[in-house]
C-alpha cells in the first residue's frame, strides 16, 4: 500500500487507539475523517479485514510470522482476494500495529516446472453455509466458495448483514444491525453504506435519505427522538450544510442556510408568533435583521 495511506493508519491508531483498526463502525469513520474520502481502494480492503478481525489477532499474537500466513489464507478465502493483495493488507497491519517491516512470501505449490492447475471455476452460484477462520459465518448464496447472490453474514463481534453480496462484500440491498442497536436498511457499494437508505439508533435517532461511504450527505431527513427535533435538507458529512430546515418541539422553525447543522448565512426563524428574518451566524442573529411581533408590528434591528 501506498505509503501516504501507511501514514494515514499509523497516525489515526497514534491519535484513535487501537479501536481504530479493530472496530469495524470506528475504522468506517475514521478512515472517511482521516483520509478525506481518497484512497477509496485501500479503505475498503482495510476495512474487509477489520470485519474478518485481521487487525485485533496481529495486534495480540505471539508468533506473528505464522499468524499472518495464516490470515492471508483467510482475506483470500472470505473475500476474494488475490494472495498479493491479501499479503499487502496484512503486512501492512502488522507494520502499523506492530512495527514489523518483514514482506510475507506465500509460496504456490508447483508440479516439476509447472504450478498446479487451480479448481475450475463455476459461473453458477449453489446455496451453502460456511464458517470462516475469522469466526464470521455466511449462509446463503456463493460463486466459488465466495459469498455471491443473497444471502447472510454475521460477524464475530455479533452484527450481522443479510442481504446481496458480490464477491464476498455487501453491494445492493440489505440489512445491517451493529452490536450497538444500530439498524441501516438500504444501498451498500463494496461493503459501505452507500446511496438510498435509512438508519435508526437503539436511542431512536434515524435519518433517512442519501448516504456517502456511511455519513449522512445529499438531501435527507434526521429525526432527534428525544428532543423531538427535525432536520430536513442538504446534508454533508452528517450534518446539515446548505439549505435546510429544523422543527423544533414547540412548533419553531428555522428555514435557511446551514453551516455544520448551525443557523450560518440568510435564513428566516419563526418561533410563538415571532419572525426573525436576515442574516444568522453560529446560530445567532447577525447583521442587518427584520424582526415581526406576533401584532405585527415590525423592527428592523443591527447585531
Amino acid at each position: 500500500m501506498e505509503q501516504g495511506f501507511i501514514d494515514i493508519l499509523k497516525q489515526m491508531v497514534k491519535e484513535q487507539g487501537i479501536a481504530a483498526l479493530t472496530d469495524t463502525k470506528k475504522c468506517r469513520a475514521f478512515l472517511t475523517d482521516y483520509t478525506r474520502n481518497e484512497y477509496k481502494k485501500e479503505s475498503r480492503l482495510i476495512l474487509q479485514s477489520v470485519e474478518a478481525g485481521v487487525p485485533k489477532i496481529i495486534a495480540s499474537v505471539d508468533n506473528l510470522a505464522a499468524c499472518k500466513k495464516g490470515k492471508i489464507k483467510d482475506l483470500e478465502e472470505e473475500y476474494a482476494l488475490s494472495t498479493a493483495f491479501a499479503a499487502d493488507i496484512v503486512d501492512t497491519l502488522a507494520l502499523v500495529l506492530r512495527g514489523d517491516t518483514t514482506k510475507t512470501v506465500i509460496e504456490t505449490l508447483t508440479i516439476g516446472t509447472t504450478t498446479a492447475t487451480p479448481k475450475p471455476s463455476s459461473s453458477t452460484p449453489v446455496k451453502e453455509k460456511k464458517t470462516f477462520g475469522s469466526g464470521n459465518v455466511y449462509e446463503g448464496e456463493t460463486l466459488n466458495g465466495v459469498p455471491h447472490g443473497k444471502g447472510k453474514k454475521t460477524f464475530a463481534d455479533g452484527s450481522h448483514y443479510e442481504g446481496d453480496f458480490v464477491n464476498g462484500t455487501p453491494t445492493g440491498k440489505g440489512k445491517a444491525t451493529y452490536p450497538d442497536g444500530t439498524v441501516y436498511e438500504g444501498n451498500f457499494v463494496n461493503g459501505a453504506i452507500h446511496d438510498k437508505g435509512k438508519m435508526t439508533h437503539q436511542n431512536g435517532n434515524s435519518y433517512e435519505g442519501d448516504f456517502v461511504n456511511g455519513n449522512f450527505h445529499g438531501k435527507g431527513k434526521l429525526i432527534y427522538y428525544a428532543d423531538g427535533i427535525i432536520d430536513e435538507g442538504d446534508f454533508k458529512n452528517g450534518y446539515l450544510n446548505g439549505k435546510g430546515k429544523k422543527t423544533f418541539p414547540n412548533g419553531g422553525v428555522y428555514e435557511g442556510d446551514f453551516v455544520d447543522g448551525t443557523f450560518n448565512g440568510i435564513g428566516k426563524l419563526t418561533n410563538e408568533g415571532v419572525i426573525v428574518e436576515g442574516g444568522w451566524s453560529n446560530g445567532q442573529p447577525s447583521g442587518k435583521v427584520k424582526v415581526t411581533m406576533p401584532d405585527g408590528t415590525v423592527e428592523e434591528k443591527i447585531f
